[in-house]
């Protein structure tokens, strides 16, 4: 039972609580004074959803302010109270407490909303479709019966969800073995598309595969070999240009090293000029080793010149500087003209000898400076392995390579290199290929099978299993319809005989769809569905529908009706507020809660048992 209901900047309200006993309470007022925000706010409370209203920013009067609704209900003697706050973008806080108890039993949306179903025995859209009938449920009930909520609960109660257990049960199995259908019938179609219909063709295949792999990887490997060489000629052709370039200028002022250049090798020509260099180097060495001769020759005359010529023109008798006899005046005069002589013929042969070394020391040079102009390019021939170039090769030779050599192997290296790149594409493509089959070979064996043909045995197998359990289901289905619709017969008879005394007309009949819609038929066995009546029999019908189900159908003692008359005539609209007081005494509730503007007609039940009124 709903004890009260406090509303903080909710729809109509800044602040409002409201109060509510046993028995049917009227909500009275005038069009727009917030009696339906009463009846939402409750609503929000137990279910945590708004449900006439889609945008939840609609339900704060002061969009920049919580809206908070407070609501204390009481379920088999225990009283408890749920809050629940919400901003204009999202559900705030919420809490749900029991009376004498501090710790409280939820502190989520979620949560709370799970712990109301659970006390009431209903579900969260059974609280919204059937035990709160909202304004305008008519065209609502129209456009979305509430027959998911509704069966749901009924299938509850008549102890019927062990069948729907079992119906779920099938439809899991039944969902298992179509996608393990789908999934062997395209495992096997993948293997069909591949022209492999038994394990053999796929091991024979894979090692088919296999070997071209193995050819075209060694086709790979020799084309990047050649590639690797043909580079590296290609960078010694690069290196080789400027090398011989170098050379010619070297040679440009020894016209006979030239002209010997283009006749000999390269390599013999270096040699040539190492072996005459040799030679010069070897003149110049006996040429510094007479003058280091002529030298000492030299000095010992200039020795015994320097003892003598003091004496010159003297009488007196001098020892001999060499054997030390002495030596007349004339002795002397005679051996220092001999040493003159041998010093003039000293002097002419030196300066032959200095001018020889001069000759030898340019003609050295000229022989390095051709030796080191040929020394990188001789070098280059005697390390360098060229196809093109023998170590034979002249200068000739040379300028061919170069001119025509260089381009040719650069197409040969790019030939190669697309020849390498097809090969490198081909061997990708098999790999994938082989991949694919691998992964055929790994998924058959994944889904247990170890064969082709074991996996073709299975489908079999599932497809019979699949129209077993088709047949299961459609006879649960069955069970399920025919137990449903003779458990009901009692309420729909019920219900008919409410709706007669509305129509004035006996002999109806009725029963609801698997969308929960109410279906009637006459005494003439006419059928007719909710939207053939007119606005008021449809409310009429909603009422007692709604009255007589959450009667029989929930543990929720109470019912909230949101403006039920206000497209009644005047006789309905008495008939319906009797049904509805008729219903409270005979306990088909414990508590309504309605609300209307029709006052005049309501004013006569102010004295009845179990009648009151709120005025907004």
């Amino acid at each position: 039972m709903i004890d009260s209901v406090q509303m903080t900047n909710w729809r109509a309200y800044e602040q409002r609580e409201v109060s509510f006993g046993p028995g049917i309470t009227f909500i009275m007022g005038a069009n727009g004074v917030g009696k339906t925000s009463i009846l939402e706010a409750i609503a929000y409370a137990l279910t945590g959803e708004p449900s006439t209203v889609q945008d939840r920013a609609k339900l704060l009067r002061d969009p920049n302010e919580l809206a908070t609704v407070r609501l204390s209900f009481t379920v088999d003697g225990q009283t408890y109270v749920v809050e629940r706050s919400q901003s204009s973008r999202r559900a705030e806080n919420a809490r749900l407490t029991q009376k004498g108890v501090r710790k409280a039993l939820a502190s989520s949306h979620k949560a709370i909303t799970e712990q109301i179903e659970h006390l009431m025995g209903v579900s969260k859209d059974f609280l919204q479709r059937i035990v709160y009938m909202a304004e305008g449920d008519v065209f609502r009930f129209l456009s979305q019966p509430p027959g998911k909520a509704l069966d749901l609960q009924i299938r509850r109660v008549l102890g019927l969800t062990q069948l729907d257990e079992f119906a779920q049960a099938i439809d899991a199995s039944e969902k298992e073995v179509k996608e393990q259908i789908t999934i062997s019938q395209q495992l096997l179609d993948q293997f069909e598309q591949l022209g492999i219909r038994e394990d053999t063709g796929l091991a024979q295949h894979l090692q088919e595969m296999d070997e071209r792999r193995g050819s075209l990887l060694a086709g790979l490997r020799s084309a990047q070999s050649e590639i690797d060489r043909q580079k590296r000629e290609n960078e010694d052709l690069l290196r080789l240009s400027p090398l011989l370039h170098g050379a010619l200028r070297a040679l440009e002022r020894y016209p006979a090293t030239l002209q010997m250049a283009a006749q000999m090798p390269i390599l013999t020509v270096f040699a040539d000029l190492e072996q005459r260099i040799d030679e010069v180097q070897s003149g110049i060495q006996e040429n510094r080793t007479s003058l280091a001769r002529l030298d000492g020759e030299q000095q010992a005359y200039r020795r015994i010149f320097d003892v003598l010529e003091p004496y010159v023109g003297s009488a007196e008798t001098v020892p001999c500087p060499v054997c030390r006899k002495p030596m007349t005046a004339d002795e002397r005069e005679q051996v220092l003209q001999d040493i003159r002589g041998n010093l003039d013929r000293i002097d002419k042969d030196r300066q032959n000898l200095t001018q020889l070394r001069d000759e030898a020391g340019r003609v050295s040079d000229g022989l390095k400076e051709q030796i080191e102009g040929l020394r990188e390019l001789r070098n280059f021939l005697a390390h360098v392995s060229l196809r093109a170039l023998s170590p034979s090769a002249k200068i000739s030779d040379l300028q061919e390579v170069v001119q025509s050599e260089s381009q040719q192997l650069q197409g040969h290296l790019e030939d190669l290199q697309k020849q390498a790149s097809a090969l490198e594409q081909t061997i990708a493509n098999l790999e994938k290929e082989r991949s694919g089959y691998v992964a055929l070979q790994s998924r058959l064996h994944s889904l247990g099978y170890t064969s082709l043909k074991g996996a073709r045995l299975a489908l079999v197998d599932l497809e019979v299993r699949s129209l077993s359990l088709r047949a299961a289901k459609q006879a649960v289905q069955d069970t399920l319809a025919s137990q449903r619709n003779v458990d009901l017969k009692a309420i729909y008879s019920q219900i008919a005989r409410v709706w007669e005394t509305f129509v004035g007309r006996e002999g109806w009949d009725l029963q609801l769809d698997s969308k929960g819609m109410p279906v009637l038929s006459d005494d003439k066995g006419r059928e007719f569905d909710l939207s053939q009546f007119s606005g008021g029999e449809k409310t009429a019908l909603l009422v007692i529908l709604h009255t007589i189900i959450a009667r029989h159908f929930s543990e929720s003692d109470f019912l909230l009706i949101d403006e039920p008359l206000e497209h009644l005539d005047s006789v309905n609209r008495r008939s319906l507020i009797r049904f509805l007081t008729s219903a409270y005494h005979r306990e088909a509730f414990n508590q309504l809660i309605i609300t209307t503007f029709e006052e005049s007609l309501t004013r006569k039940y102010i004295s009845e048992e179990g009648v009151s009124f709120i005025h907004l």
